[in-house]
């Protein structure tokens, strides 16, 4: 089965990605500011918090992992049904990356010039580099952190079903959700800050660190198979999703108070549970949602074709923007970054990720293919 409402899903993330690092510097944290009172509010706070589209592309990789296996269209009885999965993931995942990695090695970041060339490619080979300080954001191409953590949660899913299986959703998920916090609370400390980055570090955004997000999509896919989400009807999750878009502003607000240093970075670990809500929200409620809002937005052709070619825009746009924009943001090289962008990403779907599909028409119509797991 294939929702179309989650390509739209990921059709918001990774515009909101796309924007944040294009036009982040426009709309800073407390932009469009208005004081009352001596309270500064700040509506636009959403502008500037475009880079939570990764903490949403993660809850997304949970639920289209997960679901085929809560309905019972696979099973993950077996090792091979495990070595399976992996089969399908590393066909899915790997022939992009590693094709970006050598492109980036050799135009980007030469690795002739690397310090340690050949640690640099056992790291980025094995996806070990987010287990380093050094590398966490690694120079040839910074986002990859975040493939690198989609990887691993890919690694650990056989073994979160197996937990599931043995123990129970609600314990695996209760269980999740507190060691990831106590990891963000630990590297939420000062010492791990070393990129400069008030967003992310190597600890409070490693792989458990952040398997949270990816809990929040499994958790929506048990509860939409079982039937769990009933508190939901199909009449009321209109309002239940306006309560998860109030949820995301007020958290992209208290993000800004805290690069604005209006309240402390003690509150960043907590902020992602917010997150966290309002993604679940937004995921149950489109999936029980039968108003035509659902069809004529979340399953829009403007959010599900970058929807489903969100990987390879989000491959290609960091270093675009270092090669074309380089500091400058012209109108000229905007134009220009956005229609290469636009070309490199298409040519990188239809011939890279999917190049044994054999028309264009299969893809840019999903809905005329059978759903695969991405």
């Amino acid at each position: 089965m294939r929702f179309e409402f989650i390509s739209g899903l990921r059709g918001i993330a990774i515009l909101g990605v796309l924007y944040h690092h294009l036009f982040y510097r426009f709309t800073p944290p407390g932009y469009g500011k208005i004081s009352l009172g001596g309270f500064d509010f700040l509506p636009l706070s959403f502008l500037s918090n475009g880079w939570l589209g990764v903490n949403l592309f993660f809850a997304l990789s949970g639920f289209v992992l997960a679901y085929p296996y809560f309905s019972g269209r696979r099973s993950m009885d077996t090792v091979s049904d495990a070595k399976q999965f992996y089969r399908r993931r590393c066909k899915r995942l790997f022939p992009l990356y590693f094709f970006s990695v050598v492109v980036c090695m050799i135009w980007i970041s030469p690795f002739v010039n690397s310090e340690h060339p050949w640690k640099d490619l056992f790291l980025m080979s094995t996806f070990t580099y987010v287990f380093t300080i050094e590398m966490f954001g690694p120079s040839y191409n910074w986002i990859l952190w975040s493939l690198a953590i989609e990887v691993w949660f890919s690694a650990v899913f056989p073994f979160l079903l197996l937990g599931i299986r043995k123990w129970g959703m609600l314990k695996n998920a209760l269980g999740v959700f507190l060691v990831a916090l106590l990891v963000r609370v630990w590297g939420n400390s000062e010492a791990f800050s070393y990129m400069g980055n008030p967003y992310i570090n190597p600890v409070k955004d490693s792989f458990i660190g952040r398997l949270d997000d990816f809990m929040v999509g499994i958790l929506c896919a048990w509860l939409g198979v079982r039937n769990g989400a009933r508190f939901i009807s199909s009449r009321n999750a209109m309002a239940y999703l306006g309560l998860s878009v109030i949820l995301f502003w007020i958290v992209a607000m208290l993000w800004d108070y805290v690069l604005l240093e209006q309240l402390t970075l003690a509150w960043r670990p907590y902020l992602s549970l917010i997150v966290n809500a309002s993604i679940f929200l937004a995921i149950i409620s489109l999936y029980r949602m039968e108003n035509p809002m659902r069809k004529y937005i979340f399953e829009s052709r403007i959010l599900t074709w970058p929807g489903a070619m969100s990987y390879s825009l989000y491959i290609w746009h960091g270093v675009t923007i270092a090669w074309i924009i380089q500091g400058q943001w012209t109108f000229e090289r905007v134009s220009i970054y956005l229609f290469l962008i636009a070309a490199l990403s298409t040519l990188s779907y239809r011939y890279i990720e999917f190049g044994s599909v054999k028309t264009w028409r299969t893809l840019f119509f999903p809905s005329d293919r059978d759903g695969k797991e991405k």
